[in-house]
């Protein structure tokens, strides 16, 4: 059964002194009692909010300050001292003692919290903003309306029916739900920070080289641009015009929910399922290509590469009962072929101006290599090839 929040606890009951502030998970994933690693980065982004916060409050009260204390900003890291099982996952964050920061040689230690009162503070301002924007009501006029971006990276992995329970020493408990963070960061701005839908399907469109940006499509034809996160990932995608993708990253949405910007891409998915383009249309495509189409300098596909691969592909889908495979250039001038059996992923790669086939199958599992090479050009290169897939169908 998924777990409910609480009710409020009242001051000093079943509560501990000496942690700065007390979050108990609960809900999906939480009703295992674990707390999954990638939620830790949630507390990471609690500390950055109070942090805002705190740095606000200080130059409110200090108006003829242009900078921050030395170790304003050291001094207050958070910590988890303990983590409980039990209905939900339950973490206690702690101050960490400035003396065990080589930044910071104060001479102190056991002093158990942070040596600026704005900290706390600003951790009791944030609950007084969330438990506003929970009940509606006007939001504090001291919260710093900036800091509310902040919420951005604050409870980013929640997922829906997931929540935090927020509770300071002796005081009561504050739930921050999925619902709530949306609130808080649209109560200032006019979008959020979510991540991205991993059903939605997006259409390749090219890129853009200089910036290493590909280019996406929606199902409603919108044109949204993603940065690659490497090298690799942009060539692959900038071959692939017309390939149907999801998307594993984060988003920028409006007040509606809309998405109006990838801010990260962490993976393209590719569907394997798709139909795919006739090899010969997809061929006329790369044979239309002109130097320089992937970067400055960068070789157009052979067209002797081209026209040896047209016969071998027509004799191989017409002869056996294997698909056409997906086909895009390679950064060298060459063309590389892609196949999917089972845990096999199946590659094939003809360098420039040359008819000889480079195969190479993965195993996605085991991790196992069959690798073989063949010329298109040759009578017998799909006897060849239809041996090569029978003997990795067989693995």
């Amino acid at each position: 059964m998924t777990d409910l929040p609480t009710k409020e606890d009242p001051p000093g009951s079943n509560q501990e002194d000496g942690f700065f502030i007390r979050a108990r998970f609960a809900g999906g994933r939480f009703d295992s009692h674990t707390i999954p690693f990638d939620v830790l980065s949630d507390l990471s982004g609690y500390r950055e909010l109070v942090l805002e916060v705190a740095k606000r409050l200080y130059y409110d009260r200090n108006p003829d300050r242009k900078r921050l204390p030395n170790h304003f900003v050291s001094s207050f890291e958070l910590g988890l001292s303990k983590v409980e099982g039990g209905k939900s996952a339950v973490a206690y964050a702690t101050v960490i003692d400035p003396a065990y920061s080589p930044s910071i040689q104060t001479g102190q230690r056991g002093l158990g919290f942070a040596p600026f009162q704005e900290f706390e503070e600003a951790r009791d301002l944030v609950d007084e903003f969330l438990n506003a924007i929970a009940a509606n009501d006007d939001i504090p006029a001291r919260f710093p309306k900036e800091a509310a971006s902040r919420f951005n990276r604050f409870g980013e992995k929640l997922r829906p029916g997931e929540f935090i329970e927020l509770t300071p020493p002796r005081q009561k408990t504050t739930t921050y739900t999925p619902e709530i963070r949306k609130k808080a960061i649209l109560s200032v701005f006019s979008s959020y920070d979510n991540p991205l839908d991993e059903s939605q399907i997006f259409v390749l469109d090219g890129g853009q080289d200089s910036a290493n940006l590909i280019h996406l499509k929606d199902s409603e034809g919108r044109t949204l641009h993603a940065n690659a996160t490497s090298r690799e990932q942009f060539e692959k995608a900038y071959g692939r015009k017309k390939h149907q993708v999801r998307l594993i990253g984060t988003g920028t949405f409006d007040k509606n929910d809309r998405l109006t910007r990838i801010s990260y891409v962490e993976e393209l998915i590719y569907i394997d399922e798709q139909p795919r383009i006739a090899f010969q249309e997809r061929l006329d495509e790369l044979a239309e290509l002109k130097e320089g189409w992937l970067e400055e300098g960068a070789p157009a596909p052979s067209k002797t590469t081209i026209d040896a691969t047209r016969p071998f592909l027509e004799a191989l889908t017409q002869s056996s009962g294997i698909s056409s495979p997906f086909i895009y250039p390679s950064a060298e001038g060459g063309v590389a072929l892609e196949w999917t059996l089972g845990d096999w992923e199946i590659s094939g790669t003809l360098e420039a101006d040359s008819s000889i086939l480079h195969l190479h199958a993965l195993n996605m599992e085991s991790d196992q290599e069959i690798t073989h090479e063949l010329d298109v050009a040759q009578e017998n290169s799909v006897v060849e090839f239809i041996k090569f897939w029978n003997a990795v169908e067989a693995n």
